[in-house]
Parts: C-alpha cells; sequence; structure tokens
C-alpha cells in the first residue's frame, strides 16, 4: 500500500465533505439541555456562514478598540455563489465574478473564503546571528527542515534563548507554518510555541476554526495547487504575502472541521504506523537477501550432487586453455610459475575452489570520448556508466543494454572504452562502488565501470551474484582521498568461491526463486 497516496486520497475526500456524514449546516441541539450547552452546540453546527460573519464582526470590534490595527488586514472579501449558480466575490463594495478560480463545488453549509479573510497571517523572521545570546535556549527556532514531522513539530534543530525569542516573530501553540520559499507548500503544525524564520508563513490560530481541520487543508491537494500555482517560476519558488492571503480555503461547519480532523488524525496515525511496518519489512527482506547471498557463496543454499565435475577440474581446464596469462601466479625459486595459494575466507564443499576474478575471465575498463567533439556521441554503440546501473538495482538480476547516452565508432576509437560483449559482468569500481548488471547486448561503458568477461565454463550470473555478496569487502580494499576507488588490479585480486558449472547454475536459479518471491510481497503492500 502506497501509504501517501492513500492519504493524499482522504485529504481529497475530506476536503469535498465526502469523508464526514454531510451536514445541512442548520441548528441542531436538545432541548433539555442547560442554555451554555446549547449555545456551544448551536455554534458548532451553524453553517459557515455564520463564522465568516462572526470573525468579520469581530474584526470590526477589534479595529475600534485598537487591538488590531488596519495592516494586519490584507483581505477583506465575502465569496457567494449567485442565483445563477456562479461563484462571486464581494470586496469594499465591487463584486467580481470568479468562477474560473473555483476548482469544485462544496455541500450545502460549506464556504470558499480567502485564507486571510478568515486568519491573521504572520512572515517569520532571524534573530541577528551575529548575536550568540540570542541562540542556545529553550524556544524553537523553526526551519522548513523541521516541518518533516508534519502534524507533530514540537522540536527544532536550532533554538534561541528568551532574547532571541522576543527578536522573532511567534509561531503560537497549534500554528499552522507553510513554507513558501524553496520547497514551497511544506506545512507544519506547531505543538510547542516557537520563532520561525522568513521562509515560512504562519497562520494563526482563530478560535472559531478547528487549528487541526486548518493544518489539514493546507496540505490537502486542492490547497498545495494554488501554493504552487501562485509561486515564481523563478531558480528559487517564491510565494509573497499577498498571494498567499488570497488562497482560496474551503470552510465547513464547526462541527464538521471537528469531525475531518479526528478521522483524519486516525488516517495519518494509520499510515504513518503502516509506513513504518512496511519500512521494517523492507529492511528485513534487504537483510533476507544478504543472507540468501551468503549461504550461496558457502555452498549451503543448494545441494551438491555427486555427479557434478568438481570445480578443480574446472579451472585445471580453464588454466590450460588461458595459461598465458599468468598475473595470478608467482614465480618460485626455480623462476617457473605456480599458482598463488588463494586464502580460505570460510570453509565451502569439497568440490569447490577458491579462486581470484582474474583467473576465470578478462576485466576490462572502459573510458569516456571528449564530450566536446560532438561527432564522438549519439552513436549506435550503448555506453554505460555507474549511474545507468544504479536505476537497474531493483531488479532480480539486473540486466543492461543501453545507458543514458550512447558513442559512435569513432568516439570509441578516441578513448579508452571497449566494447564488451553480450553476458559480461559489469561493477561500478568507484561514485559508488558496488552496483552490478549483466550485459544484454555488446556495449562499452565508462572508466567508472569494470566489466568482468568469463570465460565459457563461468556463470555470469553466479560472478554477478558473488559480487553483490562480497561488495562490502571490496569496498573495504578500495583506495582514493577524495572517493574510493577499484582498480582492475584490486578487482582481479578479488577471491571467491567456484562450485561446480552445474552447481553455479542450481545456485543462480535458486536465489532468484527467492528474490522473486520476497520481491512479491513487497508488491502487494504497494
Amino acid at each position: 500500500m502506497n501509504t501517501d497516496i492513500f492519504t493524499e486520497k482522504a485529504l481529497e475526500l475530506a476536503v469535498r465533505g465526502r469523508l464526514t456524514n454531510k451536514s445541512n449546516g442548520g441548528v441542531r441541539y436538545c432541548a433539555n439541555a442547560p442554555q451554555k450547552e446549547k449555545m456551544d452546540e448551536a455554534e458548532e453546527y451553524e453553517p459557515a456562514s455564520v463564522i465568516v460573519e462572526r470573525i468579520r464582526d469581530e474584526r470590526q470590534r477589534m479595529l475600534t478598540e485598537g487591538t488590531l490595527r488596519m495592516k494586519n488586514i490584507k483581505v477583506n472579501t465575502v465569496i457567494y455563489k449567485g442565483e445563477d449558480g456562479l461563484y462571486y466575490e464581494k470586496a469594499q463594495g465591487r463584486v467580481d465574478c470568479i468562477q474560473e478560480e473555483i476548482p469544485f463545488d462544496l455541500p450545502e453549509g460549506w464556504e470558499w473564503c480567502r485564507l486571510g479573510s478568515l486568519f491573521r497571517t504572520v512572515t517569520g523572521n532571524t534573530p541577528p546571528t551575529g548575536d550568540a545570546e540570542l541562540y542556545g535556549g529553550e524556544y524553537p527556532f523553526y526551519k522548513p527542515s523541521d516541518l518533516d514531522k508534519g502534524f507533530a513539530v514540537d522540536s527544532a534543530a536550532e533554538t534561541v534563548t528568551e532574547r532571541g525569542f522576543e527578536r522573532g516573530h511567534t509561531a503560537p501553540l497549534n500554528s499552522v507554518l507553510v513554507t513558501c520559499i524553496g520547497t514551497v507548500g511544506k506545512t507544519g503544525y506547531i505543538k510547542k510555541q516557537g520563532i520561525f524564520n522568513q521562509q515560512m508563513n504562519a497562520i494563526l490560530p482563530n478560535r472559531m476554526i478547528s487549528p487541526e481541520y486548518t493544518y489539514f487543508s493546507v496540505c490537502a491537494d486542492y490547497m498545495q495547487k494554488q501554493i504552487k500555482a501562485n509561486s515564481s517560476s523563478a531558480t528559487m519558488p517564491i510565494l509573497n504575502k499577498t498571494k498567499f492571503d488570497n488562497l482560496l480555503f474551503i470552510l465547513p461547519p464547526l462541527n464538521t472541521q471537528k469531525k475531518i480532523a479526528e478521522k483524519l488524525k486516525r488516517i495519518v496515525f494509520a499510515s504513518e504506523k503502516i509506513r513504518g511496518e512496511r519500512e521494517e519489512l523492507e529492511l528485513l527482506i534487504a537483510r533476507t537477501k544478504e543472507k540468501v547471498l551468503d549461504m550461496a557463496v558457502r555452498g549451503k543454499l543448494v545441494p551438491q550432487e555427486d555427479g557434478d565435475e568438481p570445480a578443480e577440474a574446472l579451472l585445471e581446464r580453464i588454466g590450460k586453455e588461458h595459461g598465458n596469462d599468468k598475473s595470478g601466479w608467482e614465480v618460485g625459486c626455480d623462476n617457473s610459475y605456480y599458482e598463488k595459494p588463494e586464502e580460505k575466507a570460510f570453509e565451502i564443499p569439497r568440490s569447490w575452489k577458491f579462486t581470484s576474478l582474474r583467473r576465470i575471465g578478462r576485466i576490462v575498463g572502459g573510458g569516456t570520448p571528449k564530450t566536446s567533439v560532438s561527432e564522438y556521441w549519439n552513436g549506435d554503440i550503448p555506453w554505460i556508466t555507474p549511474s545507468d546501473l544504479g536505476g537497474k538495482e531493483k531488479k532480480t538480476v539486473n540486466v543492461i543494454a543501453n545507458g543514458e547516452r550512447s558513442i559512435s565508432r569513432k568516439g570509441l576509437d578516441s578513448s579508452t572504452a571497449r566494447i564488451v560483449p553480450k553476458g559480461a559482468v559489469l561493477y561500478s569500481c568507484r561514485a559508488p562502488i558496488g552496483y552490478a548488471a549483466i550485459a544484454e547486448n555488446p556495449l562499452a561503458t565508462s572508466q567508472g565501470i569494470k566489466a568482468f568477461i568469463p570465460y565459457s565454463e563461468i556463470s555470469s550470473e553466479y560472478i554477478y551474484f558473488c559480487l553483490k555478496a562480497f561488495t562490502v569487502n571490496i569496498v573495504k580494499n578500495a583506495s582514493g582521498a577524495s572517493f574510493k576507488e577499484i582498480s582492475a588490479a584490486e578487482l582481479g585480486d578479488t577471491v571467491l568461491p567456484l562450485p561446480p558449472k552445474k552447481e553455479q547454475e542450481r545456485i543462480s536459479a535458486k536465489i532468484k526463486e527467492i528474490f522473486i518471491s520476497l520481491d512479491k510481497i513487497l508488491k502487494c503492500l504497494e
């Protein structure tokens, strides 16, 4: 199950009035209840239009009393549906049709409003960073990265002292912070009072509107689309304060807001639990695959069969056929060549033999033609880089036919790149070490890849799985200051356990069978 898509769908249903039982917006309360309870319940079931009027009246009262200044009210409009079924907006005696702005109709008793006509919004700031006495206290200093907690933002990576808090713009408890510079639309619900930086706007809580509903509404697709559509299209997206206040906001009756928030909280918490369990399962499956590979290279995955030719005989035959390559051998006191004994890392079956890669195949490096010469590129020779291999890593056995780019015959001849045959095992030897794939057809590679071309009686798939199993050890032997790299010689020195030819094939088949079954488990959760 994709929990993100599930949550997004729930949010979308909620703001369209399809997540809770529809309310007609009328006043419903028990006639026998005490007067205060009657009034409280009456307010909860009032249509949203009454809430809008009450907010407008309170603003006017605060302006008269001087507790609110006109500069704090950037938007003061009323949106309504006319007799012709179209939406209109009234502001300062002027009426405009805004039907094109309205994405969908709402249930009876709900209202479209401008964000700034319901809430006071504030842009954050940063206290002087040169004053050390302002930082390192008990108050969170929220930044966009701190909003990753979503509905549970109760701490920040950086804090300020009381003096720093007084120099910042306050995000009270239950505020909703929205990133308006950079990753626009990222939203967090504040559960601990703090201050916030200039990359975010705060929607301050309004006692007539559920703050939890406010958070979920801003997270909903209809609001996120507005935020992105109204942001500048520059390299660094910015949603200015005026456009932020003019965003359309869906306001249901108060009781419906509360019901929506409660249901969405349960859904979000359930989704987070599922996500956490999925991550645990993914980790378990990854570890299981590692264990399968470990068992495979130790000879414990499939049984040995008496009729199989021992690996020692296979190596002798390979030595005779390719005996002129003595790079893996050592010279004795009589100046004769002797096979260099391989270090035994663990016990293997009697029919197996430890051997180095160079004794069972060739290792070929890659190269890159000059990028400034256009005729070297876009030819008919596939050209593979480590990043091309990385994109294939989710397959049971990675096979690759083409990369993002190709080179011409002139490009091949001008560089150290070489064409390697179908069946070659490609292995990234830097940035990073460990991506692997099997060539599906002849191709060339960049210098970041070493191609292992196995001799005829060596299984490409078995070597592929061996390299995956031993990558941790290979990385340990890497050298380099800026980044680690394995040379062709170092890769050739890699010692692998070699089973008989037929057992190599049985092992590869068994690994694929198990990996496919494990991948199906994850697939069922999508």
